[in-house]
């Protein structure tokens, strides 16, 4: 990392006229929106950055805002650039906005030189319109990337540019914008640069991390049809400006004590990380009074100047319309007055609160007066505070970066204006926001002879480049590093076996476990499963006709109330045989759940078979695999044994949990009471209940990309799932997916506004469900994956790779019960297929077996038991949809739940 900081920051040194000279092209172009007679310089800025960003690499569009009313003409709004560069899904996304507008600006206004060509002065000044807000700034960003791509050194991040033209006449056209591509170019963004502010000093980089909002209010009073004389009617009559009048003085004091009751409640509290921010800040009182001309601060140190600047609220009186103002002597009562003041917020504070509140208070002081005049109180309009804490991780990085180019650390300043643009991208785009400043408040930026020192542009280059680096280049510390090297060989002595610990934590892989002689008998046996009429296929409901189940535990599950058993007591270990049970069983032995838990199915539930592990981890299925026929698939069970053998009995170690405790364990402490409860070994299981799950995903020159699954936890409470294992054992023709996982997250308490560490520890963000993706694995074949069911996971989207030829993938799952629990399995419900129990009766040599097959069907469909095909998809159709409402209830309630920063 260092070297390639030195690197880039002596490319910036040796290259700094270059630099300068790029910053000079931009300068160059009179882009000022708000002439109309400059419109096509605002177009031609556009294209200039377009045409750089292209041969930088990036992707680029640009996006019309639409047309707006300019001096009587409807003209066509410059275009908003919007740019990529990278689309790693690994990277973070990364957005910076700038605008490339600029003031109007006449030489003879006052500048020294032509302000659309930039001078190097001899004091290090470049002065020229824009210079500093915003082409230093946009140039600068431009020059960054293109010293990335010329040292050839990969970009840390997707790399996204938001250029806007009209920023300097009220960005108007740019929410628009950004609203339609929230879901599409901007989707994803992580973070929000805004490079469109300055140092609070002339001295010492800054970060902001706070701006006001604004409520601006109307107050108009009206008396008399017209204006009067005051020496005939004064004393006569009401006079509308001694009523305006004494209503704005009533609403602050001259310390400026706001008197609307309950105007402070909201007001966020002092923390003392913030605190902190104010003391050893380069402003000084001294320096505000002299920026006053006289000694008119109402407050007796910096710190607390500074607070009420940023922090706290204000209300400030703008001016009177309708009075007379012209110079000499009027003896005039105005009919009506205006007066205008506005409040400037803080957080929490609800804009939609501050205007009923402020507006009541008003008319209640207007009563008081017992005036006769007429009172209007409008709000005009508003915008939102903003803040990002101090401490938050995107600030934090910036620092770091600053100190390393700058060799101090920066000041955090909360400004006391509004920026609207920052509002607009955080709330449509709920990225954490920063703003990157590079020049000074002493640029003159909207003035005559605007500058950028070469200072402040070469060295805010660098820190572009430091920041990138700093906040998202991979870096670990040298413990880091140990920890996980210890870690690595640590596994590496423990799985001595193809079982391997996979990219999330307690899932495991194993690639070519199962010898491609098994794996051939595998595939011989299924493709008996497949070799079916096309319409006695059993496409997954709701598929598209994309996955063919060949076996699926939905298919005659327990039906509580229908189901027979043949006892109720499912601790037995005594396993009948299937035929000789087949018919038979009471439905009063099969006892729906009890227990009133919403997440419990008491209509339905999945029927594991009962597989036995001996203490050589020889596998012997003992009872049958719901829906599949022991003789006419006997192979089949033979070879399932013999995969379920190889995939649970790999040398492996199994921690207990004390065991794994005291491992990873820091430091010694006092007992505490805690009990530690034994972890269930190998050795402890000698019978395992399992579902299993064949299928087939097929994708077709019509049908040719299969969009992915949902989240989802596998079965309902009472499945007592605990790990899948996927074996993904054929595919053809298809494109790399994946199986992703995530977890939930419970609300954690939190200190007001300590956002880092929500987001650093738990990846938390406002409004974002509370749930951690943990990571994915890549789903290839011969790969066995397994994976504790207390994650949901997603299948992956994938398509065909040749779209001419037809693709599939096939898979094989096992379903873990709890080896501490026992539900019900076919060991104590005998088979329920109405077909296995016609192929019984025909078995037998009675005068049944006789009659012809159409007289034998007709009988079958008089029988109540067993069930029939029929009405056995009707019950999945029942499941399914039970299922999807309990998918849908986890969500919402469990892993979508959104995070909500309720300081907010």
């Amino acid at each position: 990392m260092e070297d390639k900081l030195s690197t880039f920051f002596n490319y910036v040194n040796d290259n700094s006229e270059y630099l300068i000279s790029i910053l000079r092209e931009a300068v160059a172009i009179p882009s000022v929106s708000a002439d109309i007679t400059k419109r096509s310089e605002v177009f031609r800025m556009a294209e200039w950055i377009k045409d750089r960003l292209t041969k930088l690499g990036a992707d680029v569009k640009l996006v019309d805002p639409g047309t707006q009313e300019l001096q009587g003409q409807t003209v066509q709004l410059p275009p908003v650039v919007l740019s990529r560069h990278g689309n790693d899904p690994q990277k973070k996304n990364i957005l910076i906005y700038c605008h490339y507008d600029v003031q109007p600006a006449l030489l003879s206004d006052g500048w020294e030189t032509d302000p659309f060509d930039l001078v190097e002065k001899k004091d290090g000044r470049l002065v020229g319109r824009g210079a500093s807000d915003d082409k230093g700034h946009v140039v600068g960003w431009l020059l960054t990337l293109e010293a990335f791509v010329k040292n050839q050194v990969e970009l840390p991040v997707n790399l996204l540019f938001c250029f806007e033209g009209m920023e300097e006449s009220g960005s108007v056209g740019l929410e628009k914008v950004i609203s339609e591509e929230a879901n599409g170019w901007l989707k994803g963004m992580d973070y929000t640069i805004i490079s469109d502010s300055s140092w609070s000093s002339k001295t010492k980089p800054s970060i902001g991390y706070g701006l006001r909002g604004i409520n601006y209010f109307s107050i108009d009073v009206s008396g008399p049809v017209a204006d009067l004389h005051s020496g005939v009617f004064g004393g006569v009559v009401q006079e509308p400006m001694v009523v305006l009048t004494k209503l704005l003085a009533g609403l602050v004091e001259v310390d400026g004590k706001i008197n609307i009751p309950g105007i402070h409640d909201r007001v966020m509290e002092l923390t003392e990380v913030e605190e902190k921010t104010y003391h050893g800040l380069a402003l000084t009182t001294e320096g505000l009074i002299t920026s006053f001309g006289g000694d008119y601060l109402m407050q007796k140190d910096i710190v607390q100047s500074l607070m009420h600047r940023g922090r706290y609220p204000s209300l400030s009186v703008h001016g009177i319309e309708g009075a007379f103002y012209d110079p000499g002597s009027k003896t005039v009562i105005p009919a009506s007055v205006k007066g205008k003041f506005s409040i400037r917020t803080v957080p929490n504070m609800d804009l939609e609160e501050v205007k009923n509140i402020t507006i009541d208070h008003v008319h209640k002081e207007f009563v008081k007066l017992n005036s006769k005049c007429k009172l209007e109180v409008r709000e005009l309009n508003n915008g939102k505070w903003w803040y990002a804490p101090p401490n938050l991780p995107i600030n934090v990085a910036a620092a770091r970066a600053m100190k390393r180019v700058y060799g101090t650390e920066p000041e955090y300043v909360r400004g006391g204006g509004s920026v609207p643009i920052t509002i607009v991208f955080q709330e449509h785009l709920k990225a954490d926001i920063l703003l990157l400043p590079m020049g000074t408040y002493g640029d003159g930026a909207h003035s005559t002879n605007e500058k950028l020192d070469k200072y402040n542009f070469t060295e805010g280059i660098k820190n572009y480049f430091a920041f990138l680096y700093e906040e998202f280049q991979p870096h670990f510390e040298e413990k880091t590093i140990n920890y996980a090297t210890e870690e690595a060989l640590y596994y590496s002595d423990i799985f001595t076996g193809s079982l391997v610990p996979g990219a999330v934590d307690c899932t495991y892989i194993g690639d070519d476990c199962i010898p491609e002689e098994l794996l051939d008998e595998l595939k011989e046996n299924v493709a008996e499963l497949e070799d079916v009429p096309e319409h006695e296929k059993d496409w997954d409901p709701g598929s598209n006709n994309q996955v063919l189940d060949l076996l699926h535990p939905s298919l005659y599950p327990v039906v509580f109330g229908r189901t027979r058993g043949i006892t109720d007591d499912v601790s037995s270990t005594e396993v009948p045989k299937w035929d000789s049970v087949i018919g038979k069983g009471e439905t009063k032995s099969v006892i729906p759940p009890e227990e009133d838990n919403e997440y419990l199915s008491e209509k339905y539930q999945w029927l594991p078979a009962q597989f036995d592990v001996d203490a050589n981890g020889k596998v012997r299925i003992l009872s049958y695999i719901n829906n599949l026929h022991p003789k006419i698939h006997e192979k089949m069970y033979g070879t399932l044994e013999k995969i379920f053998e190889k995939i649970s009995s790999d040398d492996y170690y199994n921690e207990e949990f004390e065991d794994y405790f005291n491992r990873l364990r820091k430091g010694e402490a006092e007992k505490n009471g805690t009990e530690f409860v034994r972890g269930l070994n190998k050795e402890d299981v000698d019978k395992e209940d399992l579902d299993d799950y064949c299928g087939t995903y097929v994708l077709t020159h019509e049908n040719p990309k299969y969009k992915g699954g949902v989240w989802h936890v596998e079965g309902m409470e009472n499945k007592e799932i605990v790990t899948t294992g996927m074996y993904y054992y054929d595919q053809e023709n298809i494109t790399d997916s994946y199986l992703a996982f995530r977890q939930c997250v419970c609300e954690e308490e939190y200190t007001s506004y300590d956002f880092d560490t929500l987001k650093s520890v738990f990846n938390l963000k406002n409004q974002e469900p509370l749930n951690q993706r943990l990571g994915e694995i890549k789903t290839v074949k011969n790969r066995m994956i397994s994976f504790p069911n207390i994650y949901q996971h997603q299948v992956q989207d994938f398509e065909l790779q040749d779209k001419t030829k037809p693709g599939y993938r096939k898979i094989l799952c096992f379903f873990l019960i709890n080896p501490n629990k026992r539900i019900y399995s076919t060991a104590h419900i005998p088979p329920q297929q109405l077909s296995w129990f016609e192929i019984e009766l025909m078995k037998n040599k009675n005068k049944l077996s006789e009659l012809p097959g159409l007289i034998t069907d007709e009988i079958s469909k008089t029988l109540d038991w067993p069930i029939s095909l029929e009405e056995t998809k009707k019950h999945r159709e029942e499941l399914m949809e039970e299922r999807k409402f309990y998918v849908e209830k986890e969500n919402e309630e469990i892993f979508e739940r959104p995070f909500s920063l309720c300081e907010l």
